[in-house]
Protein backbone atom coordinates (compact mmCIF):
# COMPACT_ATOMS: atom_id res chain seq x y z
CA UNK A 1 0.00 0.00 0.00
CA UNK A 2 1.09 3.23 -0.71
CA UNK A 3 0.72 6.57 1.90
CA UNK A 4 0.15 9.40 -0.12
CA UNK A 5 -1.28 12.40 2.76
CA UNK A 6 -5.57 11.61 2.50
CA UNK A 7 -5.06 9.15 -0.01
CA UNK A 8 -4.10 5.36 0.64
CA UNK A 9 -3.32 3.52 -2.71
CA UNK A 10 -3.73 -0.50 -1.95
CA UNK A 11 -3.34 -3.19 -5.10
CA UNK A 12 -5.87 -4.91 -3.65
CA UNK A 13 -8.93 -3.87 -1.12
CA UNK A 14 -7.71 -5.69 2.48
CA UNK A 15 -9.34 -3.80 4.86
CA UNK A 16 -7.17 -5.46 7.73
CA UNK A 17 -4.10 -3.85 5.90
CA UNK A 18 -5.83 -0.18 5.84
CA UNK A 19 -7.02 -0.38 9.48
CA UNK A 20 -4.03 -1.49 10.70
CA UNK A 21 -2.09 1.88 8.70
CA UNK A 22 -4.72 3.70 10.41
CA UNK A 23 -4.05 2.79 13.86
CA UNK A 24 -0.18 2.67 13.11
CA UNK A 25 -1.18 6.45 12.00
CA UNK A 26 -3.13 7.61 15.15
CA UNK A 27 -0.81 5.47 17.79
CA UNK A 28 2.21 8.03 15.84
CA UNK A 29 -0.33 11.07 16.45
CA UNK A 30 -0.86 10.26 20.79
CA UNK A 31 0.06 13.73 22.50
CA UNK A 32 -0.91 15.31 25.61
CA UNK A 33 -3.17 18.42 24.34
CA UNK A 34 -5.24 18.04 21.43
CA UNK A 35 -3.74 20.84 19.92
CA UNK A 36 -0.73 18.63 19.28
CA UNK A 37 -2.82 15.79 18.25
CA UNK A 38 -4.49 17.92 15.65
CA UNK A 39 -0.48 18.93 14.40
CA UNK A 40 0.56 15.73 13.96
CA UNK A 41 -2.23 13.89 12.87
CA UNK A 42 -2.41 16.69 10.34
CA UNK A 43 0.67 15.22 8.32
CA UNK A 44 -1.50 12.15 7.21
CA UNK A 45 -4.86 14.09 6.96
CA UNK A 46 -6.92 16.15 4.93
CA UNK A 47 -9.71 17.57 7.73
CA UNK A 48 -11.33 20.14 8.86
CA UNK A 49 -8.19 21.39 11.39
CA UNK A 50 -5.71 21.34 8.00
CA UNK A 51 -4.07 25.20 9.10
CA UNK A 52 -6.44 25.82 12.47
CA UNK A 53 -5.75 28.47 14.56
CA UNK A 54 -6.59 28.23 18.49
CA UNK A 55 -6.91 31.09 20.34
CA UNK A 56 -7.56 32.05 23.99
CA UNK A 57 -11.13 32.32 25.67
CA UNK A 58 -10.43 36.37 26.06
CA UNK A 59 -9.20 36.35 22.60
CA UNK A 60 -12.61 34.58 21.27
CA UNK A 61 -14.64 36.88 23.67
CA UNK A 62 -12.59 39.91 21.69
CA UNK A 63 -13.06 38.55 18.46
CA UNK A 64 -17.13 38.50 18.75
CA UNK A 65 -17.10 41.82 20.78
CA UNK A 66 -15.55 43.55 17.75
CA UNK A 67 -18.08 41.83 15.17
CA UNK A 68 -21.28 43.11 17.64
CA UNK A 69 -19.77 46.44 17.61
CA UNK A 70 -19.78 46.24 13.78
CA UNK A 71 -23.52 44.44 13.37
CA UNK A 72 -24.61 47.42 16.06
CA UNK A 73 -23.16 50.13 13.79
CA UNK A 74 -24.74 48.33 10.72
CA UNK A 75 -28.09 48.05 12.74
CA UNK A 76 -28.08 51.74 13.62
CA UNK A 77 -26.95 53.14 10.29
CA UNK A 78 -29.82 51.51 8.86
CA UNK A 79 -32.31 53.75 10.96
CA UNK A 80 -31.44 56.79 9.69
Amino acid sequence: MIDGRATFIAHACDISVIEERINEILADSIRPTWEEVAQAINRHLEWEYDNIKYETIEQALERLEKINKVDEANVNQGED
